[in-house]
């Protein structure tokens, strides 16, 4: 039933923006083998979930999510490298609020009004 509602997409989101964020603070080399593991883990939660996203949208994020995933991962301290991985992080982490916000607003319960205009039955005497 958890993944059946759609709700392992907002704990996915939560372990994939923990793995975007770790590696800033943390940089030994254990710690990205974890951060790592989150995000594949974070990813498939999210798949799981199955979000009606459309096909645009969801092909946008599996690149966002390609580009951190390959910068996170390089060993080499260029310049250029550290400011792609930089502007990657700061795309998949905006991009993993914005989609858990789009699909949170639609899970409102809809409002449920009663309608008391029932037929009043006249007696005549």
């Amino acid at each position: 039933m958890y993944f059946a509602s759609g709700e392992s997409l907002y704990l996915g989101a939560g372990l994939l923006l923990l793995a975007v964020i770790s590696p800033v603070f943390l940089k030994h080399g254990w710690i990205l083998r974890v951060c790592n593991l989150l995000a594949w883990v974070g990813l498939a939660l999210m798949i799981m979930a199955s979000p009606p996203f459309s096909l645009k949208v969801s092909l946008l994020f599996f690149a966002v999510f390609t580009v951190w995933f390959i910068t996170s991962n390089q060993s080499s301290v260029s310049q250029t490298t550290v400011s792609l991985q930089m502007g990657a992080s700061i795309l998949l982490a905006a991009s993993l609020l914005i989609l858990t916000i789009l699909e949170f607003s639609h899970r409102k319960m809809p409002r449920i009004t009663v309608n008391d205009r029932r037929p009043r039955s006249t007696i005549r005497f």
